[in-house]
């Protein structure tokens, strides 16, 4: 298991990790790099936070083929990517996580849904939504919803 990334919980994950009876791999000020090496490397992405945004770093994970567990709250955000890109699991605790990491089933790997939010395809869905606003509510036309 790696642990990566810094915090104010930092003493407390080094402490635990050191207490463990099995192997932690802790990367506190990992570069960039290393980073995507190490989520390369994984099966899965954990995101324990219960308040987070729109987490890129989850959208990384993906990409490089670990597959993502969020804990899921109100707050997360991350929870409604997952549900949204079909990629992933919810886990309502810490526990739940680990069942599903301790099961030693195999993921597939989650790059396949990413593939609809390639940059030739968001464009045409751009294009798509103006070109209907156009027609519908500027009959003289638009390009990039400015009216001429």
């Amino acid at each position: 298991m790696a642990v990566v990334g810094d915090g104010p919980l930092r003493d407390a994950v080094r402490s635990l990790a050191e207490s463990l009876d099995h192997s932690v791999l802790l990367f506190f000020k990992a570069p960039e790099e290393e980073k995507r090496r190490i989520l390369a490397q994984s099966v899965y992405y954990l995101l324990l936070s219960t308040a987070e945004g729109f987490s890129i770093s989850t959208l990384e994970a993906i990409a490089l083929g670990a597959y993502p567990i969020a804990l899921a709250s109100e707050y997360n955000a991350t929870v409604e990517l997952i549900k949204s890109l079909e990629c992933g699991t919810a886990v309502s605790s810490l526990r739940e996580a680990a069942e599903i990491i301790e099961s030693g089933e195999v993921p597939e790997p989650p790059t396949s849904p990413l593939f609809r939010y390639h940059i030739r395809s968001v464009v045409d869905l751009y294009e798509t939504i103006d070109d209907i606003i156009c027609s519908k509510v500027y009959a003289g036309g638009c390009v990039g919803w400015w009216v001429w």
